[in-house]
């Protein structure tokens, strides 16, 4: 019995210069097959293997914050880091820091801004009033103002927060890759941590539904340095919110649950 051979070995392109008649001395390899008169050289059946292509890993991190007192929000983080193998990379932060700090620039990424649609407005304004209504919020409306402040930070593709040098907003970030990471998604990363919510902490989505903010600006850009270079290019999403939520002490008044 011949041991089964490897998939390199079975492997074979056929070129036109190899496509020839036989010759009338049969090889080795060939077995002879009577027709009539005429012998005919029957080649051994080809098996070809082809190998699975594995899926790169995914990164993903959950950044949250912890607030003290509405004087002082200087946002202390804390990240988890998973590995994957079939999804692509996502994280996501959320902060409402007024400690300034220069604006971040990474020299590895080539990003691409795009001038916000009113498709894309809608995205947002819709993810985000969708969920404030089922929490006793009042709608958000749009702030260009906002918005430039958003794509200003996007465009410099760090995922950290500003730190108060846009102003004093609210902020949350999110970044993903693969064509399935929308903005939708983004702000869905937000709203999902409803399920987890602990009175009175810090998240994503306590500064979606906080009542007392009145108005959202968000952009987006695509950004090569957030994530390791086999994943592509990430959709970076910025919001900015006025006035700004996730203050300590105020969350009885602007979190419903």
């Amino acid at each position: 019995m011949l041991a089964p051979a490897s998939p390199e070995a079975n492997l074979h392109r056929v070129t036109t210069s190899e496509v020839e008649q036989p010759t009338a001395t049969p090889s080795h390899d060939m077995k002879p097959v009577k027709t009539g008169t005429t012998d005919i050289q029957v080649a051994p059946p080809v098996t070809t293997i082809t190998a699975p292509l594995a899926a790169p890993p995914v990164v993903q991190k959950i950044t949250t914050i912890t607030i003290s007192t509405k004087e002082q929000l200087f946002p202390t983080t804390t990240t988890t880091s998973s590995k994957s193998h079939s999804t692509p990379a996502a994280i996501a932060a959320t902060s409402t820091s007024s400690k300034p700090q220069s604006t971040p620039t990474n020299t590895d990424s080539i990003p691409t801004s795009s001038t916000t649609s009113q498709s894309d407005i809608d995205a947002y304004l819709t993810g985000h009033n969708t969920v404030r209504a089922q929490h006793g919020a009042e709608p958000l409306t749009w702030s260009d103002n906002l918005a430039e402040k958003a794509q200003q930070w996007s465009n410099g593709c760090v995922f950290q927060h500003s730190g108060g040098v846009l102003g004093a907003f609210g902020e949350n970030l999110a970044a993903g890759t693969g064509s399935g990471y929308t903005i939708a998604s983004g702000i869905k990363s937000w709203t999902d941590e409803a399920s987890t919510y602990s009175f009175g902490v810090p998240s994503h989505f306590t500064q979606v539904v906080w009542k007392g903010t009145t108005q959202v600006g968000c952009a987006f850009t695509m950004c090569s340095g957030i994530f390791d270079a086999s994943f592509g290019l990430a959709r970076y999403i910025v919001c900015e919110y006025s006035p700004q939520g996730n203050i300590i002490g105020e969350f009885a008044a602007n979190v419903q649950v």
